[in-house]
């Protein structure tokens, strides 16, 4: 029988006390700018600041199951198994500290880095992703850097607009277009599907 000065049991976990993903509103940021200009803020959240999911509660196996991960196979029978460790945790953490160390590292302007979860874990597996191609044969590779993974079975065009990366692509490779992601060189053209993982740093910030 427990005695008086024992604690009340805990509280059972429901969905409805689930604490939603916290955000900085661009405003919000924009006023602490104001104040430092300088100021490198970083939010890690499961599904970002914006679109459908930003306020959805989420955990490892959500993330890695949007991102594609058990698509790959990880054992030599196919057999699909939860990984040991926290991968999408570990791929955000990644992704925030590259992007927090490359904001510290430039003009000194500060700004708001968004990170998710589950895009860092989808990053991970973008080598996979011409599978999801399907039967497309006109593709643009938007951030194609030096070539690596393109394939040779269909039309390629690479976009890509560090020039030190068009320089590293070898000769064999797609052709490759100087643009960005928010600049797509093929309004007159018709495009079956486009391939844009890890895209982020070809955005103006």
């Amino acid at each position: 029988m427990p005695s008086s000065g024992s604690s009340a049991p805990p509280t059972p976990w429901s969905r409805a006390s689930a604490p939603e993903p916290s955000t900085v509103s661009t405003s919000g940021f924009d006023t602490l700018h104001e104040t430092n200009p300088r100021l490198v803020l970083c939010s890690l959240t499961g599904y970002g600041q914006t679109g459908p999911y930003t306020a959805k509660p989420g955990h490892e196996l959500n993330f890695l199951g949007l991102s594609g991960f058990f698509a790959v196979p990880g054992r030599l029978d196919g057999i699909i198994v939860r990984p040991g460790v926290r991968l999408g945790d570990l791929a955000g953490a990644l992704h925030a500290a590259l992007a927090l160390t490359a904001a510290l590292a430039g003009n000194g302007e500060g700004q708001h880095i968004d990170v998710s979860l589950s895009e860092s874990i989808t990053a991970w597996c973008s080598l996979f992703a011409w599978e999801a191609l399907g039967d497309a044969r006109t593709v643009p590779n938007v951030g194609a850097g030096t070539g690596s993974y393109e394939p040779t079975d269909r039309k390629v065009t690479a976009v890509e607009p560090s020039a030190m990366m068009r320089a590293r692509r070898p000769a064999e490779a797609a052709p490759c277009m100087a643009a960005s992601a928010e600049q797509q060189p093929f309004s007159d053209q018709p495009i079956d599907a486009a391939r844009a993982v890890g895209t982020v740093h070809h955005w103006p910030t």
